[in-house]
């Protein structure tokens, strides 16, 4: 079976974040990824600059580009990678333009992640068709979805959760991340 190309799609790309940390985890598991982000980091934040965000082919820096200009980009990055996943994590700003995206490349695979009720949810809810699947990592998240909308049921996947940003349960992390994805992408 061919690895699983995946385009993660981040508010920023910074050292030590949880989508950071599971982008570079997936990738030494075998997946073949690529990133996009919307903004450099917040100045507390370095700027990560390993594995995949160090390579120019795979990485996309969407922060000066409009909206119709960052759906291109993706569009257009979809299809000249053959990407089989888009893992969105964070980047709320992109939400409206994933639906136009699985309209040009049916076949893909939509994931979101989702860790609370507020921003992130509400942006899901407005475009919740276009999804394929839903990461969650608590009982609470679960249920919340599940009861904001019958349709999300089937597409709800747990994840391992990290107990903080620091622990040292990452490589359980990233291996739930990596279950939950490849069954969601079958």
């Amino acid at each position: 079976m061919k690895p699983l190309k995946i385009l993660v799609l981040l508010p920023f790309a910074a050292k030590g974040s949880l989508a950071t940390a599971v982008a570079l985890g997936l990738e030494g598991r075998g997946f073949v990824m690529s990133a996009a982000f919307c903004a450099a980091p917040p100045a507390i934040y370095e700027r990560e600059s390993r594995g995949v965000f160090q390579s120019d082919e795979r990485l996309m820096d969407l922060s000066s580009k409009s909206e119709a200009e960052r759906l291109e980009a993706i569009k257009g990055f979809v299809v000249e990678n053959q990407i089989d996943v888009i893992l969105q994590f964070g980047a709320a700003n992109l939400y409206r333009i994933l639906p136009y995206v699985k309209e040009s490349s049916p076949g893909i695979r939509l994931v979101d992640v989702l860790f609370n009720q507020l921003v992130y949810a509400q942006e899901h809810f407005l475009v919740e068709d276009a999804f394929d699947g839903i990461l969650v990592e608590s009982q609470f998240m679960f249920d919340f979805i599940k009861r904001s909308s019958p349709k999300a049921a089937g597409k709800i996947e747990f994840v391992a959760k990290a107990r903080s940003r620091e622990s040292n349960d990452r490589p359980v992390l990233i291996d739930s991340y990596a279950t939950a994805i490849s069954r969601l992408a079958a």
